[in-house]
This record gives structure tokens, C-alpha cells and sequence, in this order.
């Protein structure tokens, strides 16, 4: 993204002009990594046969910088990659350029500052560090300024390139017979009801006016012929009366309300989007993505029709059923002391998400499915998105309220079902494209993107 380039262009022309040595913060939304790999390309560049070394702080990092290689296509057969637990202050390192990242010992730091020409440290958070440490590590690698706030950043990749891909999926006979049925409903019952604000209204009354919801119903009745006073003896009357006695209005309001629940759930979690959701893994071998549902329940048998289909994939939502907590090996852990000594230990939906995005970031998943609402606080790296229903939120407020889930991608590659010739089918179709947003719909099967380039082909 144009933002996020112009910071790693500003830092590094900035490191160099500070004779190659300096402290440069590199906190979320930017990347290390690319940081880190982009400082190096340009590098060797310029110095074919430099040596290069590069200090992290967990093993974890030294994965994602070769991700990170990989992807720039930058070769990295030569270059060190070491965590700071293997250093040796008392042994000589002579390397051409060192990358030190979230390095914590000043000793080391200081080290490689003396012996070496160009150092750049990437710091991803200051409370690796002491405040004094910190201020001693400005002295001899100066802080160096991006001038491109986080803000800033995290706007850019909000506003990042997007391409849709909308998937129609055609429910069964019985669930649009059903459907049908439950839109017949509500349409007569709103016709009687009014706007969707007058089922709030006739349930729980009008704080704005002061109104109870009995004085609701008994304006609403009032206002369209009701009394008590009606000849049930004249067919009219007793047509007005079905419609807007002040007690049947309540119950129209309670039902009407869980109908339209109903209907929007037939939707969401149709099961015609399961064979469809499989299909889009199985056409991706190797990409990992992030599946987006509506409700839990739907993400929860999202996952178990993955897993029975050879795709691996874990839960992050609040609707997942509990388990024996397993190790590493897949054995169960037993509890070791207390009442229930001896017995499976036994972890519920937070414990069972936090290991499946453990799972997920250490490759050994492809897939997490989770729901909307559940997205808070999550931070990965994935190649695609794919939402299960429009009516989850619109594209652009997803990324916005959730902007630590990050794309490999650029444009962004998202996926969105939705049911045709229902209340999802006229969701999506109110979103226009834009020259940041490119819709594809399924049909165009001749169009697709070059992995190596990320150009669009036809």
C-alpha cells in the first residue's frame, strides 16, 4: 500500500543519510519484516557480496522474515538469522549490515553498534525495553522518525485495494418455500405494524414521547379506527379489530420480530454456502484463510464440514462446545491435583480459540472460522477473507473496526456469499464498486489473479 511504502521509503533513506545507524519503531499496522527484508534488498543491491546478519528476538520472527523474503523474492540462502539467545558478547562478529529486531540485552545491542558499520534496530514495542535502556540505546542508534502516523497507516490499509468476489448460492425448494412464507408474513404484519421502529415502540413504549407501550398500542389502534365500542356484528369491524386490537398488536409485534430472526438466520447460515466454502479452500491449496460468519453457530459447522472434508480448520467464536484439553501430541491432559485429580481437564471457547490462533499463525491450520462479532482483538496474517453473509457488515467496516487482520495480498481477495432472491441478495447488491473496490461476480470464470505479479488476467 502507497502509505505503508512511503514509511519504510522514509526510514530508510533516513537511516542511510544517518550513516546507516539508527532506531526506527515499527509498530502495528507496519511490518517489521517488510521493514526489515526491504532494507535489505536494497542493500545488497547496491553491495552484491555483503554480508548480512540478522538478530530476533523469538524463533517465531525468523519465519515471518522469511515469509517475508519469499514473498519479495529477495534471496536470503546467505543472510544469518539468529535469535538473541544464541549471541555471545565475547565473541567477534563481522558482518557488512546488522538487523536487529526487538533485540533486549543493551550488551548486545552496544556489541554489534562497535563492531559493525551499518546497524538498523527495529523495535515493534518500547516496553521490550526499560526507559533507561531504552535512552541509552538513543545515545549511539538514534530514534529515526517515519513521519506517517499509526493512524495513518491503519487508514491506508482500510482503504486498501479490494477485490470481491460474490458467490450466489441457490437454497433448497423446502428453505425458499419456507422463506417465501416467512416474507408473506412479515410484509402483511408490517403493512398493520408500520415502520421497523413501531415494533420496538408497541413492545417497550416511546421514551422520547414519555409513552408506555400499552399508550403505544392505543394510539397506534385509535389512529386507525379501533374502539371498544366496534360492532363486531359488521365484517369491517371485525377485520379492523384482527388488525389493530391493542393486544393483538403486541403479539404481531413479539412474532413479527422473531420471524424476521428466523428468516435472517434461514440466510446467514444456510448450509447450500457449506459445498461452496469447500470449494473456495479447495481451489486455493496452500492459502490460508479467515472465514466470517454472521453467528457462531454457523462458524462452528463451517469448521466441522472443513475437517470431515480433509481441510483443516479451528474455531474462534464464543458458540464452541467444550473439550478435553490435549498437548502437543494430541494427549489428553489430566488434572493434577484438587477433587478431580486424575480427570481430563476440561477448556471452554476462550481456551479452545486461543490455542486454535496459535494453531492457525504456526501453519499447522489453514483455516479459522469465526463470526463478526468475534474478530475483536485479533491479529494474523492471512491470504484471504471469506464472508458467509452480507449482511455480517460491509467490507469496509470490517477492516475498519478489525484492522490487525492483515492481507498478503494487494488488492485484498475476499470472498462473499450470499443467497440468491432473498433479503441478502438485495443487501449486496446496494454495494457499488469503486476504483478501490473491483467486483467479480462468480460467473466470470475467466478471470483470476497472477500469484507472481498479483496483476489481474484475463
Amino acid at each position: 500500500m502507497e502509505v505503508l511504502n512511503q514509511f519504510y521509503e522514509t526510514v530508510i533513506d533516513k537511516w542511510r543519510n544517518n550513516k546507516g545507524k539508527g532506531t526506527i519503531h515499527c509498530n502495528k499496522p507496519f511490518s517489521y519484516a517488510t521493514l526489515a527484508v526491504t532494507t535489505i534488498g536494497k542493500f545488497v543491491a547496491k553491495r552484491g557480496n555483503a554480508s548480512i546478519f540478522i538478530v530476533v528476538q523469538s524463533f517465531d520472527m525468523r519465519k515471518e522474515l522469511i515469509s517475508e523474503f519469499d514473498r519479495l523474492k529477495i534471496d536470503h540462502s546467505r543472510i544469518t538469522c539468529v535469535s538473541q539467545n544464541y549471541i555471545r558478547t565475547s565473541y567477534k562478529y563481522n558482518y557488512d549490515l546488522v538487523v536487529l529486531i526487538d533485540v533486549t540485552p543493551f550488551s548486545i545491542i552496544q556489541m554489534f553498534c562497535d563492531c559493525t558499520k551499518f546497524v538498523m534496530n527495529i523495535l515493534t514495542n518500547t516496553k521490550f525495553l526499560a526507559p533507561q535502556t531504552l535512552s541509552k540505546v538513543y545515545i549511539i542508534l538514534p530514534s529515526i522518525n517515519g513521519e506517517i502516523s499509526m493512524q495513518q497507516a491503519k487508514n491506508a490499509i482500510i482503504c486498501s485495494p479490494v477485490e470481491e468476489h460474490r458467490i450466489a448460492v441457490t437454497i433448497s425448494a423446502d428453505d425458499k418455500a419456507e422463506y417465501d412464507k416467512q416474507s408473506a408474513y412479515i410484509s402483511n404484519t408490517m403493512v398493520i405494524i408500520g415502520d421497523i421502529k413501531n415494533i420496538d415502540r408497541i413492545k417497550h413504549g416511546d421514551r422520547q414521547l414519555g409513552l408506555s407501550g400499552a399508550e403505544v398500542r392505543d394510539k397506534i389502534a385509535r389512529a386507525n379506527g379501533w374502539s371498544e365500542t366496534l360492532d363486531m356484528s359488521i365484517p369491517f369491524n371485525k377485520e379492523v379489530d384482527s388488525a389493530y386490537n391493542p393486544t393483538l398488536l403486541y403479539e404481531k409485534a413479539c412474532t413479527v420480530y422473531e420471524i424476521m430472526k428466523k428468516r435472517r438466520d434461514l440466510v446467514t447460515d444456510n448450509e447450500a454456502k457449506l459445498s461452496h466454502i469447500l470449494d473456495i479452500i479447495k481451489d486455493n491449496p496452500n492459502k490460508k484463510f479467515v472465514i466470517i460468519s454472521k453467528r457462531g453457530e454457523f462458524a462452528a459447522l463451517i469448521t466441522k464440514h472443513l475437517n470431515a472434508n480433509g481441510v483443516k480448520c479451528g474455531d474462534y467464536h464464543d458458540c464452541i462446545e467444550k473439550a478435553v484439553a490435549v498437548d502437543d501430541d494430541g494427549v489428553p491432559i489430566l488434572i493434577k491435583s484438587g477433587a478431580h485429580k486424575g480427570e481430563p481437564k476440561i477448556i471452554g471457547s476462550q481456551a479452545i480459540s486461543t490455542a486454535n490462533l496459535r494453531r492457525y499463525i504456526s501453519g499447522d491450520i489453514q483455516i479459522l472460522s469465526t463470526k463478526n462479532s468475534s474478530l475483536n482483538g485479533l491479529e494474523l496474517t492471512c491470504d484471504a477473507w471469506v464472508i458467509t453473509s452480507p449482511l455480517c457488515e460491509d467490507i469496509r467496516t470490517i477492516k475498519g473496526r478489525f484492522a490487525d487482520l492483515h492481507f498478503t495480498t494487494n488488492p485484498n481477495i475476499i470472498y462473499n456469499l450470499y443467497c440468491n432472491g432473498t433479503l441478502e441478495a438485495t443487501a449486496i447488491s446496494k454495494i457499488k464498486g469503486s476504483a478501490i473496490h473491483a467486483i467479480v461476480e462468480n460467473e466470470q470464470k475467466n478471470l483470476y489473479i497472477d500469484e507472481n505479479t498479483g496483476d489481474i488476467i484475463l
